[in-house]
């Protein structure tokens, strides 16, 4: 948690949602990409749309296969911790009926935004595949 006495600006915000609600170092793929994208405030994180988390990847800091400066887009498990934040950050704009403050983006935590994650799961997915059931009756059992 930041202390209080530290001056609550966008750029601090932004390192809190980094460091605190999901847990990533400097070195993690999403605070890459944010860094080389140019995302350096809370409000450059909670402007981006979700159609937008496709493009989003980074240039990587080390020679791949011995090339240098290749584009490595985020993985969809990175995608979906964005996602989820994003969506989260919706919920409780919703539930309070208004934007959140700095104060209270800087008060979420690790715990909350797992829990919010847990309790989501279902909900993530714009697209939905179509199932298809086996009706047919050479495998199935019936009760007498």
């Amino acid at each position: 948690m930041v202390p209080a006495t530290r001056q609550m600006t966008t750029e601090a915000v932004f390192a809190h949602i980094l460091d605190n609600i999901p847990l990533l170092s400097r070195e993690h793929p999403i605070c890459l990409s944010f860094q080389q994208q140019g995302y350096e405030s809370a409000i450059d994180i909670l402007s981006i749309f979700e159609n937008e988390l496709e493009t989003l990847g980074y240039i990587s800091p080390t020679a791949v296969d011995g090339v240098e400066n290749v584009r490595i887009p985020l993985l969809m498990a990175h995608r979906q911790i964005v996602r989820h934040f994003l969506r989260w950050q919706e919920s409780l704009e919703r539930q309070k009926g208004s934007p959140l403050k700095s104060s209270e983006l800087i008060a979420l935590n690790n715990e909350d935004f797992v829990q919010y994650r847990g309790s989501a799961l279902g909900q993530v997915s714009t697209t939905t595949s179509p199932s298809t059931l086996n009706t047919t009756s050479t495998n199935s059992i019936s009760k007498v």
